[in-house]
């Protein structure tokens, strides 16, 4: 089978009329406001690969969209990975004092069975809690963070178990010895 057939018989098992039958209860869009670089975001999931692209360090919200997207499954019964929660990706702490608007919030739309109607479910933040996990459906989820420099919501540190003893001061700049040797690290000048 060449090539181009493979993708069109993918394609063909992503149709929405097939698409539940074939991959179970999948994310077909998502409704994201109020996150970081996202204010205002509606994504139809149109292909069962899907790329995001944009500037790095620009405040696009690839990592933001995916993160959230990793967020719209409850972890399978059977699955020895975890599960993730929007609290787990955008912490609040004094160096991202605000990762999300008063009244941020996601609506997940999953594929159903032939001709039914989309579920959908929202995930907001009540007074301290995000909520509406519940009638998620299950799927085994990994997040991968690529960048060059790990940022503090992909990585277990202090900015997420201790963020309230964190302090911002004035910055100061390094002694050329200390410079290099950073930069002999990073691999930059």
């Amino acid at each position: 089978m060449s090539h181009a057939d493979l993708l069109r018989r993918l394609a063909g098992k992503f149709q929405p009329e097939h698409r539940y039958a074939n991959f179970g209860p999948l994310l077909q869009s998502m409704e994201i406001r109020g996150f970081r670089g996202v204010q205002e975001l509606t994504l139809q999931i149109a292909s069962p690969v899907t790329a995001l692209s944009g500037m790095n360090g620009t405040g696009t919200g690839k990592s933001t969209i995916a993160q959230l997207a990793t967020c719209g499954y409850r972890k399978a019964s059977t699955a020895a990975n975890r599960r993730y929660y929007v609290k787990e990706f955008f912490p609040v702490s004094a160096a991202d004092p605000e990762p999300f608007a008063g009244n941020a919030q996601v609506v997940y739309s999953y594929c159903v069975e032939r001709g039914g109607e989309a579920q959908r479910v929202t995930v907001s933040r009540t007074t301290s809690e995000w909520s509406g996990y519940k009638r998620q459906p299950e799927r085994s989820c990994h997040y991968i963070g690529f960048t060059q420099f790990i940022p503090k919501v992909e990585r277990r540190d202090m900015s997420i178990y201790s963020g309230h003893r964190i302090e911002l001061a004035e910055p100061e700049d390094l002694d050329d010895s200390t410079a290099g040797f950073i930069g002999q690290i990073l691999g930059l000048p």
